[in-house]
């Protein structure tokens, strides 16, 4: 403990407190001395979206794989639980 205040001190980390004002955990400082937290998760592939009909809005799911290159595994998959749960 005593070393996490000396970082926080010096200026080299910054903490994290808890609810009740505790050190949660400490976050060294980058080179460049900006915030070790990042503000927003980095973008991925996003695999829902909103579609927009005629008659309002709904989720879409983005198909996987190139065209039906998945159908079959996850045909399998379905009959593999379908028939195990009977």
């Amino acid at each position: 403990m005593e070393a996490a205040q000396r970082l926080i001190r010096s200026g080299y980390a910054t903490p994290s407190h808890g609810r009740k004002g505790h050190i949660r955990a400490i976050w060294l400082k980058r080179e460049d001395g900006s915030s070790p937290v990042a503000n927003q998760m980095p973008p991925g592939t996003r695999y829902s979206f909103i579609e927009r009909l005629e008659n309002g809005r709904c989720w879409s799911l983005r198909p996987l794989g190139r065209g039906n290159e998945l159908q079959p595994i996850f045909l399998q998959v379905l009959t593999d639980c379908l028939v195990g749960s009977k």
